[in-house]
């Protein structure tokens, strides 16, 4: 362990100190019942989801094989390849690439209630009204120390610069897995017992000290440089984080400034939501949304309808997120280069050198078949040459074309 990266953050270790005395307090003096502890881990699992959820839009850096991904095929990838963040007063800037994590973390979310709901059925605990004021007041300690640590460590300390939004959803993942491996633990404790007595008091140690034991496992983990996170290789790490790439932009003033019209990514989104149905989740996603639909006709009536309306969204999401990445790009003509550059977030997102474009086509699209507009595909296969560019839905392409 690498002990002055550890006590160069006395808050997270106070919050640690903090978050662990109530069980170990409890069990030890005020004769806490197994419900009490297994309850007051369940809170804890979700206080660290909440807290990651929090800390996900801020974190700068992002994993090495999301920056070198050509194609996204999640449903809110794309915005992945957004650069540039949102300041928000307070707070560390918002990172709008950040953003597809968080459904993840919803998902990951529902694993976690059904972990909850096995975690009290294999106990079975019996709740009583003392019982429910340990869980509230510990539920309140519990997340007051976690919220502590958000903002102290990774909000003021400026943790926020040093990680990923993948290494953040590891934690949870893995806090996930080692509740449900205590839970098993404790059940598998309670049938070799059968019913002799031991059982209550070997769980109550056995849900303290296993707890304990995690939480100073997953300190070290995110503290200390030789840190690696549990199940590593299967979870992003923070050797994996990287700094994105700086876009080379040129020196001087633009030459001329095009806009993509307003209609044409509006339709150019709405064909991309609508294509989405077919090849989304890398071509998985007909095979949820087939036998749904099946299902919605057979049935009829209010599944019919919630079926359309499944679907409905799944385009209408799709076309949302084209529209958010390309909606407010400006695209800067240099005598040299090309730029898109995003208006909203004040920052370029690709560049690329004229004298570097291997291959160059316009073509009216989707959205050019209906009103008057082009997209331009600038291919450049040498990375410092800058990234391959998109010009798209603009009413002229020929300003492009002829600087090439």
């Amino acid at each position: 362990m690498n002990a002055d990266a550890l006590r160069q953050r006395p808050l997270p270790r106070a919050a640690l100190i903090a978050s662990n005395a109530v069980p170990l307090v409890g069990a030890a003096a005020l004769d806490w019942s197994p419900a009490a502890l297994v309850g007051l881990s369940v809170v804890e699992a979700w206080a660290v989801l909440f807290w990651t959820g929090a800390k996900v839009p801020f974190a700068r850096k992002r994993q090495s094989h999301v920056v070198e991904e050509s194609e996204y095929t999640g449903l809110f990838e794309p915005l992945r390849a957004k650069r540039g963040a949102v300041d928000l007063p307070g707070l560390p800037p918002l990172y709008v690439r950040n953003l597809p994590t968080v459904p993840g973390l919803f998902f990951l979310g529902a694993l976690e209630a059904g972990v909850s709901l096995v975690a009290f059925a294999l106990t079975d605990p019996t709740v009583t009204p003392a019982v429910a004021e340990v869980l509230l007041a510990g539920a309140l300690g519990v997340f007051l120390a976690r919220g502590g640590e958000f903002w102290w460590d990774y909000v003021r300390g400026g943790r926020y610069r040093e990680g990923s939004p993948g290494e953040l959803a590891a934690g949870p993942f893995s806090h996930l897995v080692g509740f449900a491996a205590l839970i098993a633990a404790v059940q598998l404790l309670s049938l070799a017992t059968d019913g002799a007595g031991v059982s209550t008091a070997a769980a109550l140690a056995l849900i303290v000290i296993g707890k304990i034991a995690y939480d100073l496992y997953g300190f070290w983990r995110d503290h200390a440089h030789d840190g690696e996170p549990l199940l590593a290789g299967h979870v992003a790490a923070s050797e994996t984080a990287v700094e994105p790439e700086p876009v080379p932009v040129p020196d001087g003033d633009p030459e001329e400034r095009l806009r993509p019209r307003r209609r044409a990514i509006a339709i150019e989104g709405l064909a991309t939501g609508v294509r989405y149905l077919a090849t989304g989740g890398g071509g998985r996603l007909p095979f949820f949304l087939t036998p749904l639909v099946a299902l919605g006709a057979v049935v009829g009536g209010a599944v019919g309808i919630g079926a359309v309306l499944v679907v409905a969204a799944f385009a209408v999401v799709r076309a949302s997120v084209y529209a958010l990445r390309f909606g407010p790009l400006e695209y800067r003509l240099y005598p040299d280069a090309v730029v898109a550059y995003d208006r909203w977030l004040d920052a370029p997102q690709a560049a690329v050198r004229y004298d570097a474009v291997r291959e160059a086509a316009a073509s009216p699209a989707v959205a050019g078949r209906v009103v008057d507009a082009a997209t331009v595909e600038l291919t450049a296969p040498d990375w410092a040459a800058g990234e391959a560019t998109t010009v798209v839905g603009i009413a002229d392409p020929d300003p492009v074309l002829d600087r090439l």
